[in-house]
């Protein structure tokens, strides 16, 4: 409803990763830890839907499986359930491709967090892993970091840079949500 809009009007496309298990508002039952990890105690019902997805993805933006139920999957595995690292993997991408009809290329692991394992079990399922480096922008986000941060990179002579954007906490520099849509809006007009 607010970002992909956002994105739209200032002529980019997203790529917006998915929990594919939490996606149906008739089935969906978020865990209390589910609802704190993905920032939204209070608001667990302010999730997208397939429909959703489907009208982001028919407007160009990208849409990828992440994970089913939002588990970290480096976790599982330390903690030797391999097989529900496999769950989680293969539900994420045949509740995908059921939904959408189309194939992910990609598959984006909660936090980023991931090892060699998952990252062969993703590949074995047909998909890349979607991963990024993640900067933060030191102890406490202040307008300008963003600016400076892609100046430095342009002077580097990188091309192309994706920003991993769930918000940054002005405390930690870490995740959480944006206070308000106008906040929102001045991090991308930035």
């Amino acid at each position: 409803e607010v970002a992909a809009p956002a994105l739209k009007a200032r002529g980019w496309s997203g790529a917006f990763c998915v929990p594919t298990g939490l996606m149906d508002p008739a089935t969906r039952k978020l865990t209390k830890t589910q609802a704190e990890d993905m920032c939204l105690v209070g608001h667990e019902d302010n999730l997208m839907d397939w429909d959703d997805v489907r009208r982001m993805m028919a407007d160009g933006h990208e849409v990828y499986p992440h994970t089913h139920d939002h588990v970290d999957l480096a976790e599982l595995f330390a903690a030797d359930k391999k097989e529900a690292v496999e769950k989680q993997i293969a539900l994420g991408r045949e509740t995908f491709e059921k939904e959408t009809g189309q194939s992910p290329a990609f598959f984006c692991t909660p936090h980023y967090s991931t090892c060699s394992y998952v990252n062969r079990r993703i590949r074995a399922h047909r998909m890349e892993v979607f991963n990024c480096g993640r900067a933060n922008f030191g102890g406490a986000y202040q307008k300008g970091q963003i600016t400076e941060f892609l100046t430095r990179r342009k002077k580097a002579g990188w091309l192309h840079v994706d920003i991993s954007v769930h918000g940054i906490s002005r405390e930690t520099g870490g995740w959480e949500p944006f206070d308000s849509e106008e906040e929102f809006f001045g991090f991308l007009d930035e």
